[in-house]
């Protein structure tokens, strides 16, 4: 399998994952219905911070920050790769 489709499947099941443990994590520690976690867990890693559900634990801030945390790795990561699918393409290698 080429490098890129590694790396785009790595990128693709980081971010599932980063997605499902937020998820998790706010349905455990907030007791947060599934949608509601999955909301927060989305707003958390969008950066937007609505502010309409905020972690009541010390345990689910943490959480929180963790999720955000995942997702900006993961935001550098994506960059770096399409920054490179860029150069290689301007270069005239694929």
């Amino acid at each position: 399998m080429p490098f890129k489709a590694r790396r785009s499947r790595l990128l693709i099941v980081l971010s599932l994952a980063v997605l499902f443990t937020g998820t998790a994590g706010f349905m455990i520690l907030e007791r947060l219905s599934l949608v509601d976690a999955l909301y927060f867990t989305i707003v958390t890693i969008s950066t937007v911070g609505y502010e309409d559900i905020n972690p009541t634990t010390v345990a689910s801030k943490l959480d929180r920050r963790w999720t955000a945390e995942e997702d900006g790795l993961l935001r550098t990561m994506f960059r770096s790769s399409t920054e490179e699918d860029i150069m290689a393409a301007l270069s005239g290698r694929s």
